[in-house]
């Protein structure tokens, strides 16, 4: 059985089946903006959107500095479209449907599949210009129309697109989570 894709907005949220942190499962308003997050991707949109029907109030656990964020990233930015990205590789839990079914007991509901976080592909690292990024990722943001990103290193990505903006977390090696790492606990 296969569950019905997250689409629109909530897309961007938390995936209900495994995030603990219950503020990212869906989008809330912030001032004069709509904010969604899977705390990999940040989207902001102009409060007017009428594409959304469970929007909470306020989230009681936002980012403190979402305005700070915005303005670091969009700072200088140097745009350019999205890449094209290489075929959709299906991720060997649940063969690309995102949905974990238990064969011993098909008739319990199907779960959120922990290899893929329910994308139906696993991580793969992409790099655009001098920034690597996970291509689920980048995947979600090549469904929005007009998709422009700013890769930045290894700091957080801008991108804008027909109707807002947004951040995104760029994706490290292996070898710079080691050395992050390493350099984390010699500072303890």
């Amino acid at each position: 059985m296969q569950k019905p894709p997250r689409t629109g907005i909530t897309a961007f949220c938390g995936c209900p089946d495994i995030e603990v942190r219950l503020w990212m499962l869906k989008p809330w308003m912030e001032g004069e903006h709509i904010y969604a997050t899977n705390g990999h991707i940040l989207l902001e949109l102009p409060r007017a959107s009428n594409a959304l029907l469970d929007v909470a109030e306020k989230s009681p656990r936002s980012p403190n500095n979402i305005a700070g964020m915005f303005a670091t990233a969009f700072a200088a930015p140097e745009w350019r479209a999205l890449p094209d990205l290489p075929p959709f590789e299906p991720c060997f839990g649940c063969g690309g449907t995102g949905v974990d079914q238990d064969d011993e007991c098909p008739e319990l509901m199907p779960a959120t599949c922990e290899a893929c976080d329910g994308y139906g592909e696993t991580f793969h690292r992409i790099v655009v210009g001098d920034t690597g990024f996970c291509i689920r990722y980048l995947r979600l943001l090549s469904s929005l129309p007009g998709v422009q990103i700013a890769p930045n290193g290894d700091k957080t990505c801008a991108f804008t697109f027909d109707g807002g903006r947004g951040l995104l977390m760029p994706m490290r090696t292996i070898e710079q989570a080691k050395a992050l790492a390493k350099s984390s606990t010699a500072t303890r």
